[in-house]
């Protein structure tokens, strides 16, 4: 691993650079430069996205950051700490590296981060890929997922963590009782060299508020691929496809992957690749 870091917003920010599949100490700024954001703030980092993700670079260069108070990345203090905060340092990352119109990709929370910065910043990025995740929360639709797929102890622990999404005890129940059907093969969280669970509290209640739909329909004007998991119990498909619907059809690109759940490439990565490949070729044309 290289340890490289950019100054944002008075923190430093860890990232790592990957050309033709290898990592690399120097970008460059003048290539075609997808960003990838990890979700699950406090708990992980880039690190979890990194297998699934960085094979693309050998389609165009491929950046991987920690989002703050994650992994390497410096944390400020948790009152700070938001999504729109972390909106912020994405578009003053892509500043501080002289990065023009970047793909933003985000799993998850890192979709949030993305949505939250486009609404600010909506010239900011040539495309979006907004994976396993939702512009607002649908906590019945989660719960009708979980009936389907899980034990009545997982929806419960879900039901009681959507009514308080700030106490921790509430929200390492629903991690216990939950992650196990988030997908269908065995899902291993690669755990952050750091955990913060008041991070993820702040990051919760973010999550429980946040309605991006309406600064999405005024905002989003890139090329957009959303991909979301037929049987996500964490953002059911029912949320993924009013995302889907916020942006305008002429930018809008919608794979459903079959027989998956969170993230999708966990369970069906030949499919999550042929749909990001697919889509970063149409951009290159």
């Amino acid at each position: 691993m290289i340890n490289q870091f950019v100054k944002v917003n008075e923190l430093n920010v860890f990232y790592r650079v990957f050309r033709d599949n290898v990592e690399v100490e120097t970008l460059n700024p003048d290539l075609k430069t997808m960003i990838v954001l990890h979700g699950g703030p406090g708990l992980i980092d880039h690190t979890m996205e990194l297998n699934a993700w960085k094979g693309f670079s050998n389609i165009l260069q491929v950046i991987f950051l920690d989002l703050r108070g994650c992994g390497r990345t410096e944390g400020g203090t948790v009152e700070e700490w938001s999504l729109k905060q972390c909106g912020e340092d994405l578009y003053f990352f892509c500043r501080a590296l002289k990065l023009h119109k970047p793909i933003l990709a985000g799993v998850s929370t890192g979709g949030f981060v993305i949505m939250d910065c486009i609404i600010h910043h909506p010239d900011l990025a040539e495309a979006l890929i907004l994976c396993n995740t939702e512009a607002k929360k649908l906590p019945a639709e989660r719960k009708k997922i979980l009936e389907r797929i899980a034990s009545p102890e997982a929806v419960k622990a879900a039901e009681i963590f959507d009514a308080d999404p700030t106490s921790i005890e509430k929200s390492q129940k629903f991690f216990e009782a939950c992650v196990p059907y988030f997908s269908k093969k065995p899902v291993t969280l690669m755990p952050s060299i750091k955990e913060d669970w008041n991070i993820w509290a702040k990051h919760s209640l973010g999550w429980a508020t946040l309605d991006y739909r309406d600064g999405l329909k005024k905002s989003i004007q890139c090329p957009t691929l959303i991909l979301a998991g037929e049987d996500d119990p964490n953002h059911p498909l029912a949320s993924s496809t009013e995302l889907a619907y916020c942006i305008l059809e002429k930018f809008r690109h919608f794979e459903v992957i079959a027989n998956a759940g969170a993230p999708v490439y966990q369970d069906q990565p030949e499919a999550f690749n042929q749909a990001v490949s697919d889509f970063l070729k149409k951009i290159n044309n």
